[in-house]
């Protein structure tokens, strides 16, 4: 079957009906797949406005368009919707082995619609869906279930699912794969699991084929090559996973929030380190997803006190430092306790961790009380008590409750001051955890992100790279300041890296490995259109791959726009205005400079100064509908 030839599948859980439409190649030059594709069927399914849970809107499961070719770390899926938790865009990454699955199993991708009467689960096989009976995989959690999956289907099987927090409509409940693998941000398993879908299982049993394999494949040896010989930073991310960053955002660039953003320091630091991870914690066991050559996917193991017996895959990076630095927990075991609690339960670690912090904060100013919060009196650093505030979150009992709606439903029932200690965008928590103080443009890609405080959504990860001014000049075709303190010229550092997020995102490519090495930009747009040309069999230039990239985000921003989103959504919490509370760097962000900064990004993408909403001429170029905004300007 070759790639570029694969039907979408709409499938209707009310009825149990499903349908396939194999696009024309106008449509799938514009939109190639992933990211992209989906916004377009998000457009396309939804109105605006409504309840994200209502069973009419779509679930959007969309591998890349290169996703299950044997190409440069080519595994990654893009999950779509209405999100629960912010009430806006949702869309989440996840990676492992089920996008190639999916796509081997003769599908570009999957839209689901409906609600089933009981609790079902979907076989995708052969480009035929099949429903089938999930009664008995409800309640299960999501390792419990990809397991029993993976043995009633056999070996070449691949699973996506939620757990316990999906049934339970917990607002930011994930979607899951495997033993680590997660679709996190903005609660799709809660979008999921309000369809009564327990799982999607496809097959990795068929070689999906690019239109010109010789080419094709000595294209991808090249750059996989190129990606190995980069040398530090592979090394290190083979060596410990993600969690190496924490030498490089905590250690070096010391950016890192503390106690909920109230500082930079961790002194009370125990074990929480790389190094303590590798040499206590982790197994010899390792992963790769479908398609890369780093293997980065570790397993650990507690063995000893109180939470031995703790074990899975990871952790993450995020779930180090959320956890870690950000509530305080000082030792690795109860953070790795949590990661494989939440792991099975299908919760989003960086949103867990995120309400934990701004609730011990909340407490530590007097804006909550123990009687608000289960009896429970929190600190920075208490492990039983972030244990049991997470647990309550899971079983939905008192603040858990609450807090288990997500951030934007917890603010309107909290205090109204209790708003200003969170640091989200959008409604969403802020995923990494890097002070937005000190770097200008990292910190105007989390402001303008689609989906909310997300920094995987523009990533101007040379930033603090200090390369010469020539160079920044060479890499964003225009002028960008080499200072990771100015502010000049970052709208393009930011309008161009989120172009070439999306093209990942769109691709199926891995855009952690590629987007984290020294070197820069080791994929540009041309080996973008490159890879895409040989695959389809298409001439594609860059000129074409840019557009796709503007075309997607030109779409997240009219879905945006039709939930009530303007320029001032495009902002950080006014904490991030203000020196840090308890330390005396007085590094801030600047209001004024910040808006020359979001002024530079609207002119480049072509969209309105005054309400960030796409210009109808920007609409028209792209092929889009100007009708679509034109009533909203």
């Amino acid at each position: 079957m070759r790639v570029d030839q694969l039907p979408f599948a709409f499938i209707d859980l009310t009825r149990q009906r499903s349908e396939t439409i194999l696009f024309d190649e106008g449509v799938r030059r514009r939109l190639l797949g992933g990211r992209a594709l989906n916004m377009h069927l998000l457009l396309e399914l939804t109105k605006g406005g409504g309840d994200p849970l209502d069973p009419d809107k779509p679930l959007l499961i969309g591998p890349g368009f290169l996703t299950g070719l044997k190409g440069p770390s080519t595994a990654r899926c893009q999950i779509s919707g209405h999100s629960p938790e912010t009430g806006l865009l949702g869309d989440s990454s996840i990676g492992g082995q089920f996008g190639a699955a999916l796509k081997q199993s003769h599908f570009a991708g999957l839209a689901v619609m409906g609600r089933a009467d009981k609790p079902i689960y979907l076989v995708v096989e052969e480009g035929r869906i099949h429903f089938r009976d999930a009664s008995d995989l409800w309640g299960m959690d999501s390792i419990e279930t990809d397991e029993e999956l993976r043995k009633r289907h056999g070996r070449t099987s691949q699973v996506i699912c939620i757990g316990p927090a999906g049934e339970r409509l917990i607002r930011f409940a994930a979607i899951r794969s495997g033993a680590k693998s997660a679709a996190g941000r903005t609660g799709m398993g809660c979008l999921m699991g309000s369809k009564n879908l327990k799982a999607v299982v496809a097959f990795k049993n068929k070689v999906l084929q690019p239109a010109r394999p010789e080419e094709f494949n000595d294209f991808s040896r090249k750059l996989q090559s190129r990606l190995l010989e980069e040398g530090v930073t592979i090394k290190e991310l083979s060596k410990y996973g993600t969690p190496f960053l924490y030498d490089v955002v905590y250690q070096a660039a010391r950016i890192g929030r503390v106690d909920n953003g109230l500082k930079t320091l961790f002194s009370e630091n125990e074990n929480v380190f790389p190094k303590s991870l590798l040499q206590e914690f982790f197994t010899p066991k390792r992963g790769a997803c479908f398609s890369c050559p780093i293997a980065c996917r570790h397993y650990f193991k507690v063995t000893e006190g109180p939470y031995a017996g703790a074990a899975g895959e990871g952790p993450e990076f995020g779930q180090m430092a959320k956890f870690g630095p950000e509530c305080g927990l000082r030792r690795w075991e109860p953070i790795l306790y949590l990661t494989e609690r939440l792991n099975r339960w299908g919760m989003d670690s960086a949103t867990t961790a995120s309400l934990v912090a701004w609730v011990i904060e909340l407490q530590e100013k007097g804006i909550l009380k123990p009687s608000d919060t289960n009896g429970l009196t929190l600190t920075w650093g208490d492990e039983k008590g972030v244990i049991k505030l997470v647990e309550a979150m899971y079983n939905r009992e008192g603040i858990g409750d609450i807090l288990a709606e997500g951030a934007r439903i917890a603010a309107e029932k909290f205090p109204p001051e209790a708003s200003r200690y969170l640091s989200w965008v959008k409604y969403l928590p802020q995923s990494d955890t890097a002070d937005l103080r000190f770097f200008k443009g990292f910190a105007l890609g989390i402001a303008i992100s689609t989906r909310g405080a997300d920094h995987l959504r523009s990533r101007p990860i040379y930033e603090p790279m200090s390369y010469p001014a020539e160079k920044m000049q060479e890499l964003y075709g225009g002028y960008v300041s080499p200072k990771y303190t100015s502010y000049k010229g970052k709208g393009r550092q930011v309008w161009f890296s989120e172009a070439v997020c999306s093209i990942y995102d769109t691709l199926g490519i891995c855009k952690l490995i590629f987007l984290s090495l020294l070197k820069p930009y080791v994929l540009e747009f041309k080996e973008f259109a490159q890879l895409t040309s040989l695959a389809a069999g298409w001439e594609v230039d860059e000129a074409e791959i840019k557009d796709v990239a503007s075309r997607c985000l030109t779409m997240e921003r009219i879905f945006l726009a039709r939930e009530g989103i303007r320029r001032k959504h495009d902002s950080l919490p006014d904490r991030f205005f203000i020196p840090l509370e308890k330390e005396d760097r007085r590094e801030v962000l600047k209001k004024d400079e910040f808006n020359r900064m979001l002024d530079e990004y609207y002119l480049l993408h072509g969209w309105d100064q005054k309400t960030g909403i796409p210009l109808p001429e920007t609409m028209s170029r792209l092929g889009l509908d100007p009708k679509e905004c034109e009533h909203l300007l």
